[in-house]
């Protein structure tokens, strides 16, 4: 076993129970570009031979647009 699992194990669950407890209180779909009123959110996956192709722009209804 790596030396530093132990602390990773630990930290991932300080995260992900986080992540629940934000979740739980805002409920799904919520996401920093919706907390900061942008209009345009980005997806990009690095796993595709040009990273172009792992772009998705996602247009995020209630943003304010004339901000």
């Amino acid at each position: 076993m790596h030396a530093l699992f132990k602390r990773a194990d630990e930290l991932s669950h300080l995260v992900i129970g986080a992540a629940i407890e934000v979740h739980r209180l805002k409920g799904p779909g919520l996401s920093e570009v919706k907390l900061l009123n942008i209009p345009l959110g980005l997806i990009i996956s690095v796993h595709e031979m040009k990273l172009v192709d792992g772009v998705v722009r996602m247009i995020l209804p209630g943003a304010n647009w004339e901000a």
